[in-house]
């Protein structure tokens, strides 16, 4: 609480904080200054209006000044508001290119943490592997050779999507006119590497034609059980 003097107020007239020690039984403090108390009433001074701070929050306005300077941080660091926020609030196409745009970043993180720490981590264990005799690794001297050797690719979380139906679709369509191959389109998806995936599928299609299981793309059994023939 303030108090508020008017261009009138005269000069003969104490603060309040002058008077506190002269009131007696008030709810007074060893200091000096006047506090409030429940159910106190005080005198002014002439020309004293009491002014309560109010400080304006919650305030209408924090929202749009939040989001713009959410905006301003995104585009520094080359990510859009909804990924920021974690927010989707628009249409499948605009949450989308927000996604894209994110991955965008987080590719290229991606690569340097791969190429600035993971490979030459690779290369240093390979290296002190065939030192020891652990392994052997023929013609590992050679540049060439010691490259295909410690080859590897760097397969992370998988990006996800909105509409799963629509991103493999459109994967299968990439690998249909060969821009991409199932290898890349299984990491992409799902995070895993395609052979590990390829060969627990073998497995799982084995184990269903050896009990008759094998679906067809209509649901139903390509090979089914023969029936019983019934006795007489």
């Amino acid at each position: 609480v303030f108090i508020k003097k008017s261009s009138e107020f005269p000069t003969s007239n104490l603060p309040m904080t002058a008077l506190s020690d002269e009131q007696p039984g008030g709810d007074n403090t060893s200091d000096g200054e006047l506090s409030l108390g429940e159910g106190a009433v005080v005198d002014l001074g002439v020309g004293e209006e009491p002014v309560v701070a109010n400080p304006g929050r919650p305030n209408a306005q924090f929202d749009p000044f939040f989001s713009a300077v959410v905006k301003e941080i995104g585009a520094a660091l080359e990510l859009p508001l909804e990924e920021l926020l974690l927010h989707y609030s628009s249409s499948y196409s605009a949450a989308r290119a927000a996604m894209l745009q994110a991955w965008r970043f987080y590719s290229l993180r991606r690569w340097w943490l791969a190429c600035d720490f993971c490979q030459p981590s690779r290369e240093l264990v390979i290296d002190e592997a065939v030192a020891r005799g652990l392994i052997d690794l023929p013609g590992y001297s050679d540049p060439a050779k010691r490259k295909a050797y410690c080859q590897a690719l760097w397969i992370g979380p998988a990006r996800g999507a909105i509409d799963e139906l629509k991103e493999a679709n459109a994967a299968g369509k990439r690998i249909e006119i060969g821009v991409s191959n199932e290898t890349l389109e299984t990491a992409a998806m799902t995070g895993e590497p395609w052979q590990q995936v390829f060969r627990q599928r073998v497995r799982e299609v084995e184990q269903r034609r050896k009990h008759n299981l094998q679906a067809l793309p209509k649901g139903g059994l390509e090979n089914p059980p023969e029936p019983e023939p019934k006795e007489d």
